[in-house]
């Protein structure tokens, strides 16, 4: 038997995982297998941890992207659609947000990075209307009651 570890790079991933799958099953319902990867299951949950997280940090940076161009840009013609964006994106947000999500998320430097991303995408915006700490916590945001015209207000 083979038990040197197996490079999951050199893998068909979907097929690992539903021969993965199987045989946990298989070994959950007391049958004894062999040809369980521990190690890259173990990898591979790691991976799926981080994965949700950075895609809520992703979907809350665009969402707060589209709140400062609309906020800073009050009179451009895109500012409608920015502010559906922003509605759009918090709602994903929401969807994929769980609560232990908060301890890994970094909000001040989420709120940081959108800014500077607006202020690099659109140098005419009016930086003094961009509040440069941010004026929301995470809680208020992944509130389903926190709708993007109260956020937008918050932001001056």
């Amino acid at each position: 038997m083979n038990t040197a570890p197996i490079d999951i790079l050199d893998l068909d991933v979907p097929d690992w995982a539903e021969q993965q799958a199987m045989l946990l099953r298989r070994h959950a319902a007391g049958e004894h297998v062999d040809g369980i990867d521990w190690t890259n299951i173990a990898g591979q949950i790691e991976l799926i941890a981080k994965s949700e997280v950075a895609a809520f940090r992703s979907l809350l940076t665009a969402a707060l992207q589209h709140l400062l161009k609309a906020r800073a840009l009050t009179d451009h013609p895109a500012r409608a659609h920015w502010l559906l964006e922003a509605e759009t994106f918090l709602d994903q947000a929401r969807d994929v947000f769980s609560p232990s999500m908060a301890r890994r998320v970094e909000l001040p430097r989420i709120y940081e990075r959108a800014r500077r991303l607006v202020l690099i995408d659109y140098p005419q915006a009016d930086a003094k209307r961009l509040p440069e700490t941010c004026p929301f916590t995470l809680a208020e945001l992944v509130e389903t009651t926190a709708d993007v015209p109260m956020l937008l207000a918050r932001l001056g």
